[in-house]
């Protein structure tokens, strides 16, 4: 499958190959991982209905969350992902962080036999994942055009103090200011994605979650 963050330019994206009856608590997992989220925000599933023409909630209470359709609706564990994505061209919307509100376009590219071997593995992708609440789409343009500038004026890149208070990088305003940063929104490494993917942590996203 391939994984979209929609609304960005030039694309990040990361495709995956991932075991078929792995429920959808499990996936949100391996999505946050692959496209190097934190877990800091909520999240939902929105599937394509034929008959709209569109996406829509799928109504799945996460384990994280209480769902808008209420206590009795199903969780995201007791639904496999093969009920969603059964065949090539199945697509879905990932929604993470309600606030700065990150879509994720998932597109079944191809179904294989199972072979033994990891429940998720990355097969490549291209760019940095956002920094949490860097202010959704046009909060993270900002961030790269004044992350491109600080790297231009500076024969060093331009080095955040992960000691300092988040708020003194806000301004006046309330918006982010991230003129001193050493995030590279190119950054992409693969193989760091699959050492996350199968350490302990990540083989237990393939444990039932009932």
């Amino acid at each position: 499958m391939r994984v979209d963050l929609l609304g960005v330019e030039p694309p990040i994206w990361r495709r995956l190959a991932v075991a078929s009856d792995l429920n959808l608590s499990q996936f949100h997992m391996i999505l946050q991982v692959a496209m190097g989220w934190e877990t800091c925000h909520l999240h939902a599933f929105h599937v394509w209905s034929k008959k709209r023409g569109r996406f829509i909630d799928s109504g799945l209470a996460s384990q994280y969350s209480e769902s808008p359709a209420g206590r009795s609706a199903p969780t995201e564990a007791k639904v496999q992902l093969s009920q969603l994505l059964g065949r090539p061209g199945g697509k879905l919307i990932y929604l993470y962080d309600f606030g700065d509100n990150w879509e994720h376009l998932v597109e079944l590219e191809e179904v294989n036999d199972w072979e033994p071997g990891p429940f998720a593995q990355c097969l490549g992708g291209e760019r940095a994942c956002p920094p949490e609440d860097c202010g959704g789409v046009f909060g993270f343009e900002e961030l790269v055009r004044q992350v491109a500038e600080a790297n231009e004026s500076t024969a060093e890149p331009a080095i955040l103090d992960e000691d300092e208070d988040d708020d003194e990088f806000d301004d006046e305003d309330g918006e982010w200011d991230w003129e001193e940063t050493d995030f590279d929104p190119e950054e992409f490494d693969v193989a760091a994605v699959n050492r996350r993917l199968q350490t302990e942590e990540g083989q237990g996203y393939a444990e039932p979650l009932l």
